[in-house]
């Protein structure tokens, strides 16, 4: 690969590097939030317990409303957690380590 090839190379991977940090910030924002598929995952999960009655009659806990509006935060926080994930180990596993290699290249021409 000839130097000129390498730079051109290294700024395709710097731009690529700079897209995923910023994918997952949009990630981080909700910008990419996948509302179909949080309510399936939130639909899978095992049903809501009937909320118990108290000592004197009155339920004690948080109502289903709540406990639904949780449900659907967990698994949005997931979801964004595992795209931001995926994001991320590429820019580390994946293009960090031949953004160094291609550096090493370039300084000891």
């Amino acid at each position: 690969m000839s130097p000129d090839e390498m730079r051109a190379r290294l700024a395709e991977l710097t731009t690529e590097a700079d897209e995923l940090r910023a994918f997952a910030d949009a990630v981080e924002r909700g910008d990419h939030d996948d509302e179909q598929s949080i309510a399936a995952a939130v639909a899978r999960l095992l049903p809501i317990p009937e909320p118990k009655k108290g000592f004197f009659g009155g339920t004690k806990g948080k109502s289903r409303q709540e406990q639904e509006r949780e449900r659907i935060d967990l698994v949005r926080r997931a979801q964004r957690s595992t795209l931001i994930l995926h994001a991320l180990n590429r820019v580390n596993k994946e293009i960090y380590p031949e953004i160094h290699e291609l550096k090493f290249k370039l300084a000891t021409l």
